[in-house]
């Protein structure tokens, strides 16, 4: 029987469950857009209006390419070690997992059924009207207070799971966090755990070591 203090645990993707390249890479590695989205990767986030403006080109390669090229495009995923395991003893001890992405949905769908997921929130894409809805960071934050009042758990009882600014808020948000950037937030309740193996989340989470 699972004796963690945590029922609900909302992670972040780039960075966190896959590693080397985010997911966006991915399909621009594959398309031979590369270079342009390392740019994107570099200032998309100096401002709300460049990350619009960065998510409109991407969608015009996407839906130039048909959503079906543009799923076989994410390919060669690098996952976290011992992602894949470790989710599947939390998933199983009863704890609630879901996926909070600023990337887009047909690629964090294709991570979240790879691990066993069904709660994703992500940027979406109309592949019919070619509309946006968009995901930003903060949003996170409010994705985890939607989750945990739909499953009735206490926010002093999720964890959030985050590598950069843009996962503070959620962090803050949550009862309890790991950090697995390269430097400390400084947020109380965080821990700071850079390049994690998910063997340690494991351990964290059903170990006893958040207390209770």
């Amino acid at each position: 029987m699972n004796q963690s203090p945590i029922k609900l645990i909302v992670l972040d993707v780039d960075g966190k469950l896959i590693r080397e390249q985010t997911l966006c890479q991915i399909i621009a590695k594959n398309i031979g857009k590369l270079d342009r989205m390392n740019w994107f990767e570099e200032n998309a986030s100096k401002s709300r209006e460049t990350l619009i403006s960065a998510r409109e080109e991407m969608a015009n390669w996407y839906l130039e390419l048909g959503r079906a090229a543009t799923l076989q495009a994410i390919e060669r995923i690098t996952w976290a070690p011992n992602v894949h395991e470790s989710l599947k003893s939390i998933r199983e001890s009863g704890i609630a997992l879901a996926l909070a992405s600023v990337t887009w949905d047909i690629a964090v769908s294709i991570v979240a059924a790879e691990l066993g997921i069904t709660q994703i929130r992500a940027t979406e894409l109309n592949w019919t009207s070619g509309d946006i809805v968009h995901m930003y960071p903060g949003f996170k934050a409010e994705y985890l207070s939607e989750l945990a009042n739909k499953y009735n758990i206490p926010l002093s009882r999720t964890l959030a799971v985050g590598d950069s600014s843009g996962d503070v808020p959620m962090l803050k948000r949550a009862g309890y966090g790991i950090y697995v950037g390269d430097h400390n937030p400084g947020i109380e309740n965080v821990l700071h755990r850079p390049s994690m193996d998910f063997d340690e989340l494991t351990t964290i989470v059903l170990g006893e070591k958040l207390g209770s």
